[in-house]
């Protein structure tokens, strides 16, 4: 899970929003100062976001149950493969040349269909969670504009992307409060 959500923020999220001049209601409403009053520009820390929604908890308990029982029996297909492994290196010194050639055949197979299944496993994992990250992430999306259009801000840029940034434009916690606050009303 930590390298997809590297590899999302590595990327750097760059909201690029255009709305009306005017942002006399920002730094009352979100306590930006005059930077983002005269410029409207903002940054949020999508680390920081990730950090604390509570959605990504609830995608990691999602995908918990729902792939547990395949992770389990990959466990012990894998644990299965290697100790036939492991009798094959025993007694293939000792053994008959057929029998000696079908045991490594059987092991081949055995290997090839534990790929088969870790492969599987991995495309389902990495689709599901995907498909979660997405919506999260529109989620996320939608507060940073609604935040933007609502104090006229004409930019917000993700903190990773940026070099410096004064803490009196960064929006980051009034997104996360919007995104505890959206999970509390779907909870209702």
């Amino acid at each position: 899970m930590k390298k997809l959500l590297s590899v999302i923020i590595a990327t750097g999220v760059l909201y690029s929003l255009t709305a009306s001049a005017g942002s006399s209601s920002i730094s009352k409403v979100l306590g930006l100062g005059d930077g983002a009053k005269k410029n409207g520009v903002a940054v949020v820390d999508m680390r920081e976001i990730i950090k604390q929604a509570p959605q990504i908890e609830a995608l990691k308990k999602q995908m918990g149950i729902q792939f547990d029982d395949k992770r389990k029996k990959l466990e012990k297909q894998r644990a299965d493969v290697k100790k036939a492994e492991e009798r094959f290196d025993r007694e293939k010194h000792v053994m008959e040349v057929n029998k000696k050639k079908t045991m490594k055949t059987a092991l081949d197979k055995q290997k090839k269909d534990l790929h088969d299944a870790e492969v599987a496993f991995q495309h389902d994992f990495f689709g599901a969670r995907n498909k979660g990250l997405t919506e999260i992430f529109k989620s996320v999306t939608a507060i940073v504009e609604e935040l933007a259009k609502k104090h006229h801000l004409k930019l917000v840029l993700d903190h990773g992307a940026v070099v410096y940034a004064d803490k009196d434009i960064n929006i980051t916690e009034q997104v996360v409060k919007r995104l505890k606050k959206s999970t509390n009303k779907t909870k209702s």
